[in-house]
């Protein structure tokens, strides 16, 4: 079969005729749970233009692992335009495994707002639903600019195939995002299902912000329902690296307060938090407030400080109280 470019409405009406011949056949659609180990991401996830160098071209994969019989897919790509523009996409070898038997529909580029709309690839009869790991679509850019860039996904679909059940399926995607503090760059990661498909706004979490002098982070993520009237969850897993910011924390979610989940280890603090909707399509603004960010002095240093100043102090006044006493 010769390679084919097909509109997105034409790929997922193929898997929607499927699942109505398995309707009839008496073979119930199901839809997966919201959390699966498939994790999506972006490789590398951010381009610096100053090291890179303006007019040189960069390519980013959109690799998954642990797929688990992944039939066909959607994403898109979100950018700094200033910095970065877009030459081109391309379907990624995962999907070449079976030969020609492959559908791909490139998004639209707009090198204006700094998108990539969402791509479309699937796998086509007589090819099997493929399982593990590999790239799913790339993206060159070429370096308009120094300056860090970012790459973030949106709209991110992925569908499953088992025997004649399709199953449509949220997944996990990983996104860093490179933040500057006194013109010192740190990397927050979250590990998110905030997927769907939705032309404005886009799903996912596209971009992130840091209120240095507030102390606090703050980002939208927007996400859909695949099942119309069902109760749908959304977590983010965010890691922060201790030499940006330090607990205790708190998290308000669309205003709410919620109570997250936190671990750490010596280098990193990580902050699990969930919340629900019903909604066909919802944006919630999330905040993680700190009670310290870099350059502030961290409170164990602050505290020796003010305890090797009280020490000077009283060996100071104790001198002071000698020397009265010698001249008396």
């Amino acid at each position: 079969m010769n390679r084919k470019l097909v509109t997105l409405e034409k790929i997922f009406f193929l898997t929607m005729m499927i699942a109505a011949l398995a309707i009839i056949a008496g073979q119930p659609v199901v839809f997966a749970q919201e959390f699966e180990k498939q994790l999506i991401f972006v490789d590398p996830f951010s381009i610096d233009g100053s090291i890179v160098g303006v007019g040189n071209n960069v390519t980013v994969y959109v690799n998954i692992s642990d797929a688990v019989l992944l039939w066909s897919g959607q994403a898109g790509l979100k950018f700094d335009p200033t910095i970065l523009e877009c030459t081109g996409v391309a379907i990624g070898e995962f999907w070449k495994r079976q030969g020609e038997n492959y559908l791909w529909m490139p998004g639209t580029i707009n090198n204006t707002s700094g998108e990539v709309g969402y791509c479309g690839m699937s796998f086509s009869s007589p090819a099997v639903p493929q399982n593990g790991s590999g790239t799913l679509m790339t993206a060159t850019f070429r370096v308009k600019a120094a300056g860090i860039s970012d790459i973030h996904l949106t709209n991110v679909k992925t569908t499953t195939k088992a025997d004649t059940t399709v199953t449509t399926t949220p997944c996990r995607v990983l996104e860093r995002y490179t933040l500057l503090a006194d013109s010192s760059p740190y990397v927050v990661s979250i590990i998110h299902n905030a997927t769907g498909v939705s032309t404005k706004p886009a799903t996912g979490i596209p971009g992130m912000l840091l209120n240095q002098a507030g102390r606090y982070i703050t980002y939208n993520m927007t996400f859909k329902s695949y099942v119309a009237g069902k109760t749908m969850y959304v977590y983010c897993n965010v890691t922060i690296p201790k030499s940006f910011m330090l607990g205790p924390w708190s998290v308000t979610i669309g205003g709410a307060s919620v109570t997250p989940t936190i671990t750490e280890d010596t280098e990193n603090t990580y902050l699990y938090f969930i919340t629900s909707y019903t909604t066909t399509l919802a944006t919630k603004n999330v905040v993680i407030q700190a009670t310290w960010v870099v350059p502030e002095m961290q409170p164990l240093t602050a505290l020796l400080l003010l305890v090797m100043a009280a020490a000077a102090i009283l060996a100071a006044d104790k001198k002071l109280h000698k020397r009265n006493y010698n001249s008396a």
